[in-house]
């Protein structure tokens, strides 16, 4: 019997391109990935399904936001027509293979590429004609089949597993957050095997929707789950495309690939600012609050309840070491909503007091930057709908509940976040409601500048939500942002929230593609920069979310992605232990690690206490002094500033450690090194895994930072790299003597619990070993 001779177009190859796609004949999905000749360890199943959720009934969900019900998943899929089409240019093929899923059909346009990601995938989903049905979603799954005892491990840069986690160490799904995503990372997912060796990466990367992606380990290897948003209602004859996912395959180790990533992100167009201001690369920024707080056992905080208060503070807040205060929405009204940008008093304080505040500053060298919120303006009905279905959701009987620090590695769901988030909405509804119109001005004047449900509702979390996407209130915001320079003379501005409104607009005008409103904040902020560039280079761009994407137009981004660390740290958890980090070592490896996966020049703000870290625990747990003790967050502040780059502190957090934020402060701005310096976590090797140690470089300087995060005494050895040793065995940090080392590259230190210790190094002689996966 003579055997099937397979399709031609089953088997996707091309001379510009090491790597090659095979499919299946009768599905038209990918089934594997190879190297050339397909020899032993060059072949790699890997499949790929697709979920289209259609149809189904929309409502408000707990805590605001969309849900839907009764939607249709359409599951499995067969081949569409016979072959595919390929298409040739320059430097890459594309072939194209259409598959159908209960009556809608979706093209796969697979590109293999000259430059790598090797191999990326658009899809285009086409409804059935007349379709009643919107898309409410898009589900890509894929499964890689690696045997665990191959040696194969898993790496995902920016997010809460540890560097090479065994790739059967993951039982339960483990959020990834995407390239859009607040938590911040490159969304990117390694598998690696050394023996081979062998590498193959998963980047899911959308410009306009953020999605979701998990990972968990499963019987064939690790499977990836991608939910895209992409929804919407295309009319008759048109689709909906999303851009998509790379994938590349190499024989090569992660630690080989890993310094070739920032490489991969001209191929998707994002770049981070060439130009930034020198300041925004290490300043010293107070978060203050005007007005006071409201939470629950009618605890309120108030550091400065009128701006006055706040002038009046200035010298103590120079002293600590703070050179930029960067000042919230006042307190409890308008709180993190819109009332109006022009509203100056309002909004922040007094404006006369303000301007005299800024003036002050400006005068004592210190910069002034705003809070400014994007997400949507308060009003009484939308406190009202957010408040009546918080009373009558899921968490009602829940909101004394102890959520902890949801800021940890949330892999068992964001229950903590919304029961903190019900809590929060019915501790300032009280004074939201009685600061806000019925129905703000906007809502009537400009009814397009706001996301709806399909029955023409506006929607939104708790605000009356706007789409970012919308290019007439992006002119206005702009117009606002200029005019606020103008007035104020400010220095820049924190955004804050602009992709918290996760959920498609269906509005008349938008819904042909409800999901691009997720990330029109991506395009605002392409508008904006060159707007305030003009009116003085120096202003800060500042944003909330720490996915690259979101670094695009930034000069600085939040570091929202490196919260779980604390708690992973000082407080682990045994039955994370198979993934997450453990110690301070892990922490140094993790941070090395995001830190080379990040577009060149990108910016982090680390802070440990933030408004964000404060909001949401109950009273008694809301400092991270009251979570892990003084000594632990006197550690913690100085390591987060001195592995370099900006950092925030939000008023109050400096209680009881006054003296080390003055000292760590000031250390840092008299050293060059470790004000503007690069962060070397792979010079130093610790012999002890709760010390925490980084190395900082500046031309020809080196200083080794040595933090020990255990509550208990400690002897490490610090094995630094070949040619650096100790200019004097003295500790700047307390300016005292050090025991001299028998071997100048290696330091034996006494720690006592959570103490700091910084040497200064002599010039490096040589490029540092790197550390093994």
């Amino acid at each position: 019997m003579v055997g099937r001779v397979k399709a031609d177009w089953a088997t996707f190859a091309s001379p510009l391109c090491p790597v090659s796609a095979l499919f299946d004949e009768s599905t038209g999905m990918l089934t594997g990935l190879t190297l050339p000749d397909g020899g032993d360890g060059r072949a790699l199943p890997v499949t790929i399904a697709a979920d289209l959720e259609v149809g189904g009934v929309e409502g408000r969900g707990p805590t605001g936001g969309l849900v839907y019900t009764q939607t249709s998943t359409l599951r499995g899929s067969r081949l569409a027509g016979s072959g595919a089409k390929t298409v040739r240019d320059a430097d890459s093929v594309t072939r194209t293979i259409r598959t159908e899923h209960q009556g809608w059909h979706i093209q796969w346009h697979w590109t293999l590429r000259r430059d790598p990601p090797w191999l990326s995938l658009a899809l285009v989903v086409e409804p059935p004609e007349a379709s009643s049905q919107p898309l409410r979603n898009l589900t890509l799954t894929v499964d890689a089949d690696v045997a665990p005892g191959d040696g194969w491990k898993v790496h995902s840069p920016g997010n809460p597993i540890r560097p090479g986690v065994p790739v059967d160490g993951l039982p339960r799904p483990v959020e990834v957050s995407p390239a859009g995503g607040l938590r911040g990372s490159p969304g990117l997912i390694v598998l690696t095997k050394e023996r081979g060796p062998l590498t193959l990466a998963l980047w899911p990367f959308s410009w306009t929707e953020i999605g979701g992606i998990e990972i968990r380990s499963t019987s064939r290897g690790l499977r990836t789950t991608i939910r895209t948003d992409l929804a919407g209602d295309p009319p008759d004859g048109l689709a909906l495309a999303y851009a998509g996912l790379r994938l590349h395959l190499e024989e090569a180790t992660w630690s080989e690939l890993r310094p070739r990533v920032p490489q991969w992100y001209a191929t998707v167009g994002l770049a981070t600012p060439a130009v930034k201001p020198d300041w925004c690369r290490a300043a010293n920024v107070y978060e203050v609050q005007v007005g006071y707080s409201v939470f629950a056992h009618g605890f309120r905080y108030s550091p400065y309840p009128e701006m006055t208060d706040l002038l009046a503070d200035l010298d103590r807040i120079q002293d600590l070491g703070f050179d930029t205060l960067q000042i919230m929405p006042r307190q409890p009204y308008p709180s993190y909503n819109v009332h109006a940008y022009e509203d100056v008093t309002s909004t922040y304080g007094d404006e006369a007091t303000l301007r005299a505040l800024i003036e002050r500053c400006h005068e004592r060298g210190m910069r002034v930057i705003l809070d400014v919120l994007l997400h949507g303006v308060v009003d009484r009905k939308s406190v009202r709908a957010a408040a009546d279905m918080v009373r009558s959701g899921p968490y009602r009987d829940r909101l004394l509940e102890d959520t902890g620090d949801f800021f940890n590695s949330n892999l068992e769901g964001n229950e903590g976040e919304e029961i903190s988030w019900s809590r929060h909405i019915l501790d300032f509804e009280p004074y939201w409601r009685e600061g806000s119109p019925e129905e703000h001005s906007l809502v009537g004047e400009h009814p397009g500048w706001f996301c709806r449900d399909s029955a023409g509702n506006i929607t939104g979390i708790y605000t009356e939500a706007f789409d970012l996407a919308n290019p007439e209130w992006q002119a206005y915001f702009c117009e606002s942002m200029v005019m606020l320079v103008q007035r104020l003379g400010i220095d820049g501005f924190r955004f804050d929230a602009p992709t918290y409104n996760r959920f498609p607009n269906w509005s008349p005008e938008t819904r042909e593609r409800a999901s691009a409103s997720m990330l029109g904040c991506v395009s605002l902020f392409r508008r904006l920069r060159p707007l305030l560039k003009a009116l003085d280079p120096s202003l800060m761009m500042y944003t909330e979310p720490s996915g690259v994407i979101l670094r695009e137009s930034m000069d600085l981004n939040y570091n929202y992605d490196e919260q779980w660390l604390i708690s992973a740290v000082l407080r682990p958890r045994e039955k994370d232990a198979a993934w997450t980090v453990r110690d301070a070592g892990e922490m140094a490896l993790w941070l090395a690690e995001r830190d080379a996966t990040l577009p060149h020049g990108s910016l982090t703000a680390h802070h440990t206490d933030s408004h964000d870290t404060f909001w949401w625990p109950l009273p008694g747990r809301k400092w991270r002094r009251e979570q892990f003790g003084v000594a632990a967050a006197r550690a913690l502040m100085s390591a987060f500033v001195l592995c370099g780059g900006t950092f925030m502190m939000f008023a109050g957090g400096e209680e009881g450690i006054e003296d080390d934020v003055r000292r760590t402060l000031g250390l840092r701005r008299s050293r060059a090194e470790l004000r503007d310096g690069q962060a070397d976590y792979e010079a130093v090797r610790v012999s002890v895994p709760d010390v925490f140690a980084v190395v900082r470089r500046w031309n020809d300087q080196a200083t080794l930072v040595v933090v020990n995060l255990a509550a208990g005494a400690v002897r490490a050895r610090c094995a630094l790299a070949r040619g650096s040793f100790p200019l004097a065995p003295a500790d700047l940090f307390r300016g005292r003597a050090l025991k001299p080392p028998v071997d100048p590259s290696v330091l034996e230190v006494d720690l006592a619990a959570y103490e700091v210790i910084v040497i200064a190094l002599a010039p490096d002689a040589g490029p540092a070993p790197r550390r093994g996966a």
